[in-house]
């Protein structure tokens, strides 16, 4: 079986009429990881750098084509062009999120399943 990396954030939480307490978990968006990598990623030191390290290494560069506001079905051709990288876009809202909730108590807890 597939192991891949999961990466949450969990906190303790309480309803304050019954008095009950609960762990408040949220899963962060992660990429799917080959069992290899999942296991180098679980005993790594720093886990978030070894993540980071993977996602980097299959990520690339791609130029895309922008078009105008009007143009929705891409028919008058591109006015421009960006260079896009999906991993890098990936690992700065990671960050984000990851920074949010330890801004906020959360402990980030990295999981194979």
């Amino acid at each position: 079986m597939s192991m891949n990396i999961k990466i949450k954030a969990v906190a303790k939480a309480k309803i304050i009429s019954t008095g009950e307490e609960f762990d408040d978990i949220h899963y962060l968006s992660v990429y799917q990881t080959p069992t290899k990598v999942t296991e180098r990623i679980m005993r790594a030191e720093n886990r978030l750098l070894e993540y980071e390290e993977y996602v980097t290494s299959i990520s690339v560069d791609e130029v895309e084509p922008v078009f105008a506001e009007d143009d929705i079905f891409q028919e008058k051709g591109a006015v421009g062009y960006r260079v896009v990288n999906n991993g890098k876009d990936h690992l700065t809202e990671l960050h984000t999120k990851i920074a949010h909730y330890s801004n906020k108590g959360y402990e980030i807890i990295f999981e194979a399943m």
